[in-house]
């Protein structure tokens, strides 16, 4: 093999491993976001659920970091209920909003499944184990989209309270 064809061999072996480590998040200057694969400035993400929604390492666009920021804040809300066999028990309410949010998502009805495994009356580490787990048995990554489906439908519960609330006559 001449040094001519040798070199355009290494040329594009590199090219393909630079291409492969961009869509897993690795990087090499500007990479593609591991979540939605948007190509440009990317960031490792500091979400504080890293290793239990994958993400730990990845680099992330500015989107899906902020989306990740605000599942964080509903995660961290919803993980420190207390466990209540009371169906309006605010545990109760956000799985039931986290179980809606996935509704429409390509993904979300396998994470429903898992999510489904448990109820508000399981203790902190069974239903913090089984939330996590879910996400990563299911390999899902649509965190923007889920952010988006939690912010309906908190606008929705919202809306429905204040019907519930004024009661016009």
């Amino acid at each position: 093999m001449s040094n001519e064809k040798l070199s355009l061999e290494i040329a594009k072996t590199l090219s393909a491993i630079e291409g492969m480590a961009r869509r897993a998040g690795h990087g090499f200057g500007s990479a593609a976001c591991f979540q939605c694969g948007a190509e440009g400035p990317a960031e490792r993400c500091r979400c504080e659920y890293q290793q239990s929604l994958r993400c730990a390492g990845r680099y992330l666009c500015e989107g899906c970091r902020a989306a990740h920021a605000k599942i964080g804040v509903f995660l961290d809300e919803l993980l420190r209920t207390h466990p209540s066999p009371n169906p309006h028990s605010r545990r109760a309410k956000l799985h039931l909003r986290l179980y809606r949010a996935l509704e429409n998502l390509p993904e979300g009805e396998k994470v429903r499944h898992f999510i489904a495994q448990t109820d508000g009356g399981d203790n902190g580490d069974k239903f913090r184990a089984v939330i996590f787990r879910a996400f990563v048995r299911a390999s899902f990554l649509d965190f923007a989209s889920l952010s988006r489906g939690l912010q309906r439908e908190q606008d929705r519960e919202l809306m429905a309270s204040l019907v519930r609330t004024i009661r016009l006559p």
